[in-house]
């Protein structure tokens, strides 16, 4: 393993995709495989310093060299995927899929996630002000896709209603993963229209390149003569790595061209009121990182004001506190090739001020966890696992409309891929879910609300897909799916007005 500039890399962690399998360099850049079947395999190797690159390799033999070169030019020339579990490029995923790495992000950074997001294929943005949007995916939003933390749900309120802001900083992203279609054979019923996977590095997955390093970005607008700053800093020693970050961004009200209401001439002219937004966030994460694998933990804080333009006296106060847990270990023989496990906890407040006083109050507390083994000695490879998700939800004030509710969720998945002699691939998944969903209350003060009912939900979903991949880099793939989701707490018990999307 060398560098552009011929010499040995000795930071670098050497994947095969197709198994699932990785091992670390030693300090002459040199590094070893053993009992791999013969086939061909694309081998990833990831630096902190010199960036990414994979290559195609054959093996017809016991014994391949495999000598692979490393270079902050080269590290966009492949994008892998890790939302599908197949680590797989972006060209040879069936189902398709928008990757936007680090340097695609900084030229489209933008306050919330569903503005960074929304001049994608198919991807759209909700809009209830610059503090709240929220990606929408071929025409589906809010229950139906599903916003992840690297894998893990946000645990916010933004599928409660359009004006509910996503709790994640686009400014912390390393890279983001949007999945369209259906995707509920990994992440469950909530992903029926799409997934938008945002991965950052809270948790240390390699070792540190070097005892300390860091990057600092800065950002302005002059539509909102808006200021954004993010530093994060990694580090470690040979056997442990850590993390850490903090980000602010501070808005005023943005320009616009015209009223602020269409056609309205008493309208304010020339800017947006109520359109401002403050944030400020940071983040720690230690991980134990070995030969084999990986233990992780981190925490976040994450704070946002933000008003609503529909609303001149309406802003909303958002907190959030998020701690979790990963970590994966690879397995050099056997039937199994890794074990990838996560969990995640966040107790999530956002506050609905009128004026100076306060409307209504949202709580939500949620709970995830995952654990997935991995297997693909040969030809057939793919991954089987188990998912449990336990969502809390209480809403207090004159805009209750949704009474107090808890939501359990455990699944069973598994996805698999056979990938014959030859340029055909096949992949077969299936998902069965249970989703229990109850509340202790009801809402006295609508006189037409019926008395919540406790819902119980038995879910199967299946697909099947094959793909075409040309000795020129070509693909081509096609697929066939059945999805099935149970309601969200919301579609079951909202009762009553909500004033601030009129609905």
């Amino acid at each position: 393993m060398t560098t552009s500039s011929g010499d040995p890399a000795d930071d670098v962690r050497v994947v095969i995709l197709e198994l699932h399998r990785s091992v670390y360099v030693d300090a002459d850049g040199r590094y070893e495989f053993t009992a791999v079947p013969l086939g061909d395999y694309h081998v990833q190797a990831i630096s902190p310093r010199f960036g990414t690159t994979v290559s195609e390799i054959s093996l017809s033999s016991s014994w391949v060299d495999a000598d692979l070169v490393l270079g902050q030019s080269r590290h966009r020339e492949r994008v892998v995927v890790t939302a599908t579990r197949s680590g797989r490029g972006s060209a040879e995923v069936i189902q398709p899929v928008n990757v936007l790495d680090k340097n695609d992000l900084a030229e489209t950074m933008q306050p919330s996630l569903g503005e960074t997001l929304a001049q994608e294929p198919g991807i759209r943005s909700s809009y209830f002000g610059a503090g709240s949007a929220r990606p929408i995916v071929r025409g589906q939003s809010g229950g139906r896709v599903r916003v992840l933390e690297s894998g893990l749900g946000v645990g916010d309120a933004s599928t409660t209603s359009p004006d509910h802001a996503v709790a994640i900083e686009p400014l912390g992203a390393q890279q983001i993963e949007i999945l369209r279609g259906p995707a509920t054979l990994l992440y469950g019923s909530t992903a029926v229209g799409g997934v938008v996977n945002v991965l950052d590095a809270r948790i240390p997955e390699f070792r540190a390149a070097e005892p300390v390093s860091g990057s600092l970005q800065l950002g302005f607008d002059s539509a909102s003569e808006g200021t954004s700053g993010a530093l994060s800093l990694t580090g470690g020693t040979k056997s442990f790595a850590w993390y850490a970050d903090a980000s602010r961004r501070d808005g005023s009200d943005y320009d616009i061209p015209g009223f602020a209401v269409a056609g309205d001439p008493m309208s304010a002219r020339g800017t947006l009121p109520n359109s401002s937004v403050e944030s400020d966030g940071g983040s720690l994460g230690l991980s134990w990182v070995g030969k084999s694998g990986f233990v992780g933990v981190a925490t976040k804080i994450f704070n946002t004001e933000y008003g609503i333009p529909a609303e001149l006296d309406v802003r909303i106060d958002l907190e959030q506190q998020r701690y979790d847990l990963r970590g994966g270990f690879d397995f050099e023989s056997g039937a199994l090739t890794g074990l990838r496990f996560s969990a995640g906890t966040t107790d999530y407040r956002h506050v609905e001020l009128e004026g100076a006083s306060v409307g209504t109050v949202f709580d939500t507390a949620a709970d995830e966890a995952r654990v997935e083994l991995t297997h693909g000695r040969k030809r057939w490879s793919g991954v089987v696992g188990a998912q449990l998700r336990r969502r809390e939800v209480d809403a207090i004030g004159a805009e209750a409309f949704l009474p107090a509710n808890d939501t359990d969720q455990f699944a069973l998945f598994a996805v698999q891929e056979l990938d014959p002699a030859g340029p055909l691939r096949f992949e077969l998944g299936l998902r069965s879910e249970r989703t229990e969903v109850s509340t202790p209350e009801t809402l006295a003060a609508e006189p037409l609300c019926l008395d919540p009912v406790n819902r119980d939900f038995d879910t199967l979903s299946g697909s099947a897909g094959l793909a075409w991949i040309g000795s020129s880099g070509m693909a081509l793939g096609v697929s066939i799916s059945s999805a099935s989701r149970a309601p969200s707490s919301e579609e079951l018990y909202s009762c009553g007005e909500h004033v601030a999307t009129v609905s």
